[in-house]
């Protein structure tokens, strides 16, 4: 039986001059193991938060049950629909935000895992400027 996560991320940069949305696609089988991701938010001035959105499909068929969503690093913080069982063709999202208070290179790391050894995890880097 094959179970299979399907993530589509959707990329928005915050700035009011600019705007880009992206669509990534990642499929996990029933293989036990992390999926790995990465997002760069680029130069965001101190105090202007910047967000990036993932949407997470459970494109299998057997239910996969949410365990828990952790986010590290100064001036990363995340907020998340998936609770309680994601059943097949049922979706939950994750905000990731960028909000630095001083000037640098940040970095940080989001996870995310369900039962079975499933894991996404999102690897978040960011210039701080004024």
């Amino acid at each position: 039986m094959l179970k299979k996560i399907l993530l589509a991320a959707s990329l928005l940069f915050s700035s009011v001059a600019f705007s880009q949305t992206k669509a990534v696609l990642i499929e996990m089988n029933e293989d036990k193991g992390v999926e790995r991701h990465s997002y760069y938010f680029g130069p965001v001035k101190i105090n202007m938060p910047s967000y990036i959105n993932y949407r997470v499909t459970n494109t299998g068929t057997t239910p996969l049950a949410f365990q828990r969503a952790t986010i590290g690093g100064i001036g990363f913080s995340a907020r998340h629909s998936c609770t309680g069982v994601l059943n097949p063709q049922a979706r939950c999202q994750f905000t990731i935000q960028y909000a630095p208070f001083f000037e640098g290179y940040h970095v940080g790391q989001f996870r995310l895992a369900f039962d079975q050894g499933y894991e996404i995890v999102v690897d978040v880097s960011g210039q701080a400027v004024r």
